[in-house]
């Protein structure tokens, strides 16, 4: 028996380091869930939070706000992770256009998972006691982290749904491998970029909802 052994993309020629680099990219949108909850929940605590309610201010308004803020802090997060990484001579393929896309997603996502651990603090105390539990899931438990092989529950049109990709991060890291490694085009990480339009859209209305019912109601 002749095995020819086809590499996709540049995969080939990666080390050990390389395929870590895309998880790694992720992780370092995923450190700014911490500093997000805690910009929002400094409001509540400093009791700024009254005087925005007299205002009439909406809990969108406000929490989108704040949300551009972060995703702006997230994405330069993700360009200096991607600097530092070359720098350590990691080579990638792919379209750095892609790579940008899937950054600003991913960054709407872990602020809208950030919206949510607001709704359930009050203090910045209470933000580093209780957002080590979701930081600890998004981490270890998404790909970032240590690569996994998550068993497939079922299929929507051939895209396979685990436990796992119930977190946004799991759909980033698929997407970053297709692009940096796999030298896959926009079409291929397309289900991966509607996955996670779709948790970024329930975060962030789970998110709205809860801080609005918690912190601004009159």
């Amino acid at each position: 028996v002749h095995i020819t052994e086809t590499s996709i993309g540049i995969s080939g020629k990666m080390d050990d380091f390389d395929f870590y680099v895309p998880g790694l990219l992720i992780l370092s949108i995923i450190m700014i869930l911490l500093p997000a909850t805690i910009s929002i929940v400094n409001e509540v605590e400093n009791k700024t939070m009254l005087r925005l309610k007299l205002s009439r201010l909406s809990a969108l308004e406000f929490l989108t706000g704040i949300s551009i803020v972060q995703m702006i802090i997230g994405i330069i997060s993700i360009v200096l992770a991607l600097l530092a990484a070359l720098g350590l001579g990691f080579e990638y393929a792919g379209s750095l256009f892609n790579v940008f896309v899937v950054a600003v997603i991913s960054s709407i996502s872990i602020i809208a998972i950030s919206l949510i651990l607001a709704a359930c603090t009050k203090t910045a105390t209470e933000v580093l006691i209780v957002g080590n539990f979701p930081l600890f899931l998004l981490m270890f438990f998404t790909g970032v982290a240590i690569p996994i092989h998550a068993k497939e529950l079922f299929s929507i049109g051939g895209f396979p749904i685990t436990l796992q990709s119930l977190m946004s991060p799991t759909h980033s890291v698929n997407a970053l491998n297709k692009i940096m490694i796999m030298d896959m085009g926009f079409a291929d990480i397309l289900p991966d970029i509607i996955a996670l339009l779709v948790l970024t859209a329930i975060y962030f209305a789970i998110g709205v909802w809860l801080f609005w019912q918690r912190h601004m109601r009159l």
